[in-house]
């Protein structure tokens, strides 16, 4: 483990980082029937909805104010009618109002205009803002913010303590981690609030959805500060677990991942205490498979030289599996912010940077695991990669798989030893040869 280095310079011309914007749509895409509103340009919309549709092959209902050349240069706000347009034709619960870089720059007075907004239109939902602009972080740091803001607005004064606990999800987190995640908690009998939850970017929807589609409701969102206790995965959400105890004194846990079997032992073992119930004996074979197949994967991975390029919280849950549980080497390790879980990643060479800074560190390397956007980095170097991270573009079927619990984990081990077994297939058959 060293120290994060920040890479600075004039330009990027392979980026890793993606906006804030996206990562905040993506949060909000899992609160049930809400308005998902950019204030900004249409292109700013455009390139989100594009990124989660290639991803997700899902379309994602995202609405923008579509601001003008001459609101662009003069400035003057135009969110009230595009408010008053979208409510004519649909009834959501939720409003949430996500700034683009060109507004914020401007320096536009959107909670005025949201006040004027309030006072007009007589709204019978909540509306938030959400300030998502690109100088402020990356998609990750957006999503948490949104998770964020979210809670600071609609939760009730506590009332109550339930039994009830919530589970705080990150930005990497994919449908099928999620789906994943609620087989768990259900078996044990844990009543919960999945926050966000997009699983229904899963393909479980059957027409387009004028708003968005979720498990989690406004109801859910209010409830969060009578809750017994909350579950925080991934270092991002802490300041979202903090706001819970400060304000509602809902103590939480806090797990940097569940992908491994040290991190997933800790996670059954939270369950079992909350609970008061065992854990399923399936659960029991899953950890015995999993611990089986680290060793008959072992033979590829040690010593072997990797480097990983994708957001803190996702590049700290794979690499410490991979490096501590499975003795792989971590040449080099490039992330998006400067995130307190980045200073834990295993390798002396980590830094907050673009792809191209990572090319000029894979000087050993036999694998990389990056987004699909490291496919360039691969060609170049002629090093396979595996796909991981946001977003992917050339795999179908990404975002239901799933890298937490031992059944996760142990396909992605499988995963990764299988491109180290093929390697070494096709040098024996070019030496047959």
């Amino acid at each position: 483990m060293g120290e994060l280095k920040v890479v600075k310079k004039d330009g990027t011309t392979n980026p890793l980082k993606k906006s804030p914007l996206l990562g905040a749509t993506l949060a909000m895409a899992g609160i049930n029937n809400t308005l998902i509103l950019h204030h900004g340009c249409q292109g700013c919309t455009a390139l989100t909805k594009n990124l989660l549709t290639a991803h997700f092959n899902e379309v994602i209902p995202v609405s923008t104010t579509a601001s003008s050349d001459i609101a662009t240069i003069m400035g003057g706000n135009n969110i009230e009618e595009a408010v008053n347009n979208i409510l004519k034709n649909k009834t959501p619960d939720l409003i949430a109002i996500l700034s683009t870089t060109l507004v914020e720059t401007r320096g536009d007075d959107i909670f005025g205009e949201l006040k004027t907004i309030k006072n007009k239109l007589s709204l019978n939902c909540p509306i938030i803002y959400i300030n998502s602009a690109d100088f402020i972080g990356d998609a990750e740091v957006g999503f948490a913010k949104a998770i964020l803001e979210l809670v600071a607005n609609i939760s009730h004064e506590k009332t109550e303590t339930t039994k009830k606990i919530n589970i705080l999800t990150n930005f990497s987190m994919t449908c099928g981690d999620l789906l994943e995640l609620k087989g768990i908690l259900n078996d044990f009998d844990l009543d919960h609030t999945i926050l966000p939850d997009i699983s229904s970017l899963s393909g479980s929807c059957n027409d387009y959805p004028g708003l968005i589609k979720s498990s989690i409701t406004l109801n859910d969102i209010k409830s969060l500060s009578n809750s017994e206790a909350t579950i925080c995965i991934g270092t991002s959400m802490l300041k979202v677990a903090e706001y819970l105890k400060d304000y509602f004194n809902v103590p939480y846990y806090f797990l940097p991942s569940i992908t491994g079997v040290k991190y997933t032992d800790s996670f059954f073992t939270l369950l079992e205490e909350m609970s008061g119930k065992k854990r399923k004996d399936k659960y029991i074979l899953e950890r015995n498979i999993l611990i089986d197949s680290m060793l008959d994967c072992h033979f590829y991975l040690t010593n072997k030289n990797i480097s990983i390029a994708i957001e803190p919280d996702l590049l700290y849950a794979l690499s410490y599996f991979l490096v501590e549980e499975m003795g792989t080497k971590l040449e080099a390790a490039v992330t998006t912010n400067n995130s307190d879980i980045a200073e834990e990643i295993p390798t002396n060479n980590i830094y907050v940077g673009d792809l191209e800074d990572f090319l000029d560190e894979l000087k050993h390397s036999e694998l990389i695991i990056s987004n699909y956007y490291g496919l360039l980095v691969s060609k170049k170097k002629n090093i396979p990669i595996y796909f991981a991270g946001f977003p992917i573009k050339n795999r179908l079927g990404y975002h239901l798989k799933s890298f937490i619990g031992y059944r996760g984990t142990r396909d992605f081990l499988f995963d990764i030893a299988n491109i180290f077994l093929d390697i070494e297939e096709e040098e024996s058959l070019i030496k047959i040869i």
